[in-house]
């Protein structure tokens, strides 16, 4: 079910109120339907395995838990993880593998298509999260199934994250809820953020990104350039607006998921980028993936492996292809670079440079990333990279015409907006003031999605992952 369409606004108006209708020890159990339905509604086959995947992880962690020899609890975790990863590579990347194989061996090629489960990716990270904190002790493994299967179904983070970890969401669903105005205060508020950012912004800018990304090579390299930079905003309006959206959902009902993104165009490297970019994400590759694998504890060049192999596999998570794979491995170099760099004379020349100097050099850092992850291909982002190069080979005046100043003007309106809204802690005012002008300021967004979202919204990018 898409957060944009009128079918979850009535789904919402539905399971909102009958939430705080119903006594507490009822609103978990009628979460975890809703939860059921709002997947169901996609496709039912896939709910069984969710369901499947969530009570074999409960059972196990559970008996990591309880065992006594260290050996067994290993032996425990490894069968959750191969459960979860092996359901994930069968779904995901069994046809690339496939490819590879038929490739390797000249056997024709060997077809295995499956139908990607929406939010696979999510869900899988986020139950696997569960089961190794309570290998490591973190947390301890929650006995009531209830509110176990609820954590991990939970409607508005299931399918798009944020990846939400147990030790940061579980509890509160053994916490009484009430019914708070300052709730559907900021609930409200983080919601229109969201569908402003993607019904206006990101439907705005896809289909300028598919026209100048696309196949043809008739495109000049100027609207080649502008592609790249549109789709770098597309893709953080309409991933932003999913967890503005998913945040704001929560709110209502007195959940609180974390902070997916915080301004990540305005880093001025990529560590910094990381740091605000998908956060869930890189802290769960972190924490996870990257200290797992020894982190930076064994030297410097066991520290460049080691984010090289946690950004080529972060890479891989989001799609089965080379060029997912090559966009992984591009940030791994980065950020490998920028630790070699760390003290040394080049690196302290570079941070000793203004700030919006570095910002803009990130930014066109990420941006080149972005041509291999937006491409269907290898080859789609050589021929992306060829109009580029052309640039440099081949005298090509600039036709003004062909700037879409009414898109730029919106990208810089808004990202002017966020920086306002941060250097002025703007929501924290909003909340603040009096009622009446909330309520108009809330109707001004409604207002202005209505008047300015696109007649036929798109799914979300991140659906696909």
């Amino acid at each position: 079910m898409n957060f944009v369409s009128g079918h979850f606004l009535i789904f919402l108006s539905v399971v909102l109120p009958a939430y705080f209708l119903l006594p507490d020890r009822f609103r978990n159990s009628l979460l975890l339907a809703a939860s059921y339905f709002f997947y169901a509604y996609w496709n039912w086959k896939y709910l069984l395995l969710l369901v499947f995947t969530m009570a074999l992880d409960y059972a196990l962690a559970l008996g990591i838990q309880g065992a006594g020899q260290k050996a067994r609890r290993k032996t425990l975790l490894i069968a959750s993880l191969m459960a979860n990863l092996g359901i994930l590579i069968i779904f995901k990347y069994s046809g690339f593998f496939a490819g590879l194989w038929s490739g390797v061996t000249g056997t024709g090629k060997l077809t295995l298509d499956f139908v990607l489960p929406f939010g696979i990716s999510f869900y899988t990270f986020h139950a696997m999260s569960y089961v190794i904190d309570v290998y490591r002790g973190t947390i301890r493994a929650e006995r009531n199934f209830t509110y176990y299967s609820a954590y991990v179904m939970f409607f508005p983070q299931l399918v798009a994250g944020p990846i939400a970890r147990a030790s940061h969401l579980l509890h509160q669903f053994s916490e009484p809820k009430r019914l708070r105005y300052s709730n559907f205060t900021i609930g409200s508020l983080l919601i229109a953020k969201g569908y402003f950012l993607k019904a206006v912004l990101a439907d705005h800018l896809s289909p300028m990104v598919d026209a100048f990304l696309g196949d043809s090579l008739s495109g000049s390299p100027l609207l080649t350039l502008q592609g790249i930079y549109f789709f770098a905003f597309q893709i953080y309006f309409d991933f932003s607006g999913y967890t503005h959206i998913a945040r704001g959902v929560a709110k209502l009902f007195g959940f609180d998921l974390v902070l997916n993104f915080n301004r990540p165009y305005s880093a001025a490297s990529i560590t910094e980028f990381w740091r605000r970019w998908h956060i869930s994400l890189s802290t769960w590759l972190r924490d996870y993936l990257y200290i797992s694998l020894g982190g930076n504890r064994y030297g410097k060049w066991r520290t460049y492996w080691n984010l090289m192999i946690t950004m080529l596999l972060g890479g891989l998570w989001h799609g089965a292809g080379f060029n997912f794979l090559i966009w992984g491995g591009l940030h791994g170099l980065f950020l490998a670079t920028e630790k070699a760099m760390a003290g040394n004379r080049i690196g302290d020349a570079l941070r000793s440079l203004p700030r919006w100097i570095r910002v803009l050099a990130t930014f066109h850092l990420v941006c080149f990333a972005w041509i291999f992850f937006r491409s269907a291909s290898l080859q789609g982002a050589m021929q992306v990279l060829g109009r580029l190069g052309a640039i440099l080979t081949v005298p090509n005046p600039v036709r003004f015409a062909e700037i879409n100043a009414g898109s730029w003007i919106m990208v810089l309106a808004w990202m002017a907006y966020e920086w306002a809204e941060q250097r002025f802690a703007l929501p924290a005012r909003y909340v603040r003031v009096h009622w009446s002008l909330r309520f108009g300021l809330l109707f001004v967004a409604i207002l202005c999605i209505d008047l300015f979202a696109q007649a036929n919204p798109r799914a979300f990018i991140y659906f696909q992952f």
